[in-house]
């Protein structure tokens, strides 16, 4: 073990570890010093007690105590957080939101999901190994003592569960008067969360695939999940947006739906078209609406259950719901060939690149009528003469194609 440097000393414990040990004084200046001793296990961890001891005498100096009494754990930390951090969105009248979390349902999923694997740790026994190992194991890279949740996740929902972890751990460390944490333990590597890394989803129905979903629908048991899905697969509406919709929102006679967006710090509203087709769904279903149903356009809150055991009936095991709001913003410019900026409006999207980037994609349907689009439009062009001395001159004249087209 080294000892005795400018930062202090590193003193062999003779059981395989160390003490960290420094000396400093406190933010008065006192000619009194004051030492400060971290044990650890082995010497890799010498770096790290100190730096955390460097963390706590700045806290000191500033009138910060990291509390030493109790060695808190994360189960501790995500008590705290869900009465002080985790709390449900507040709206002022004007529909701007003061306080809380606008997402907080997904929020606490994901917190519970970080509870079993961090829950047996003390706060200060998370290092940033400990980041790394519950990335592989979430992503099925690794296994814990055996066991796993489920299948493994994307990589796009591990780092939504770490940018919860790392926003819990901030907390700790900013808890006064008495911090539970001295330093974050992701500020100690490279960065876990690498959004380049994600993988986006582009999945989007075909026309076969819409008719298959439909005719797997079980009118008796879930009589409004048709209508629901023509819903979303005509508007391009959120999943939120189209479960709030009331009455109130609704216009059959002018052919308009209002939609409110809670993304960001202001609610948005905005008019959504509804087309013949789907105005011709909701009449019927509007009516066969109990008393109790009155006053909202669908009933369910969540169709995550129904459409599950309608998507595996009809073998489409790979769709979600939020698909069909891709389906949507696809068909709208690539098959009815819409305005994209009216799209964007419609659907409500700000950010270009999220739009082209994520929302419109193609699929083999979509690929064809391209191809169809490109031949028609060749149709109607001359096509250009080639000479054959050209052909020559251009290097291509030795270039001769057998009956199987491949070059000899």
């Amino acid at each position: 073990m080294p000892r005795g440097d400018n930062n202090g000393q590193v003193l062999d414990d003779g059981k395989g570890g160390a003490i960290v040990r420094r000396r400093y004084k406190d933010q008065h200046g006192e000619t009194k010093w004051k030492v400060r001793r971290l044990r650890v296990k082995t010497t890799k961890a010498v770096t790290a007690a100190q730096r955390e001891i460097d963390r706590a005498i700045t806290d000191e100096r500033n009138g910060v105590v990291v509390t030493t009494r109790r060695d808190h754990t994360f189960a501790d930390l995500r008590a705290y957080c869900d009465e002080h951090v985790l709390l449900p969105a507040i709206y002022s009248a004007d529909d701007r939101k003061v306080s809380g979390l606008r997402s907080l349902k997904q929020l606490q999923s994901l917190n519970r999901k970080l509870a079993i694997y961090f829950d047996r740790y003390t706060l200060k026994s998370i290092t940033y190994g400990d980041l790394q190992k519950y990335l592989q194991w979430r992503t099925g890279q690794a296994a814990l003592r055996g066991k796993r949740i489920g299948r493994p996740v994307t990589l796009t929902t591990a780092h939504r569960e770490l940018a919860l972890l790392r926003k819990l751990l901030y907390v700790a460390t900013r808890i006064r008067p008495a911090a539970w944490l001295a330093e974050n333990p992701f500020t100690h590597g490279a960065p876990l969360i690498q959004k380049a890394m994600e993988t986006k989803r582009a999945r989007v129905l075909s026309f076969d695939e819409e008719r298959r979903l439909f005719a797997a629908i079980d009118s008796k048991r879930t009589p409004e999940l048709a209508t629901a899905i023509a819903f979303a697969i005509d508007t391009g509406m959120r999943h939120g947006e189209q479960f709030r919709l009331t009455d109130d929102d609704l216009n059959l006679r002018e052919r308009i739906v209002r939609a409110t967006s809670y993304k960001g710090k202001t609610a948005k509203r905005r008019p959504v078209p509804i087309t013949a087709a789907l105005a011709d769904a909701l009449i019927p279903h509007l009516q066969r609406r109990s008393a109790e149903q009155a006053g909202k356009v669908f009933s369910m809150i969540n169709p995550r259950k129904s459409f599950e055991t309608l998507r595996r009936r009809a073998g489409l095991e790979d769709i979600t719901w939020h698909d069909l709001r891709h389906t949507a913003i696809t068909r709208m410019v690539c098959v009815y060939k819409l305005d994209p900026i009216k799209v964007m409006k419609i659907v409500g999207h700000d950010n270009w690149q999220t739009f082209y980037g994520t929302y419109v994609n193609v699929d083999d349907d979509i690929a064809r009528s391209i191809g169809a689009d490109i031949d028609q439009a060749r149709s109607q062009v001359p096509a250009p003469v080639i000479e054959a001395a050209a052909v020559e001159t251009a290097g291509f004249g030795d270039i001769i194609l057998d009956e199987t087209g491949s070059n000899n």
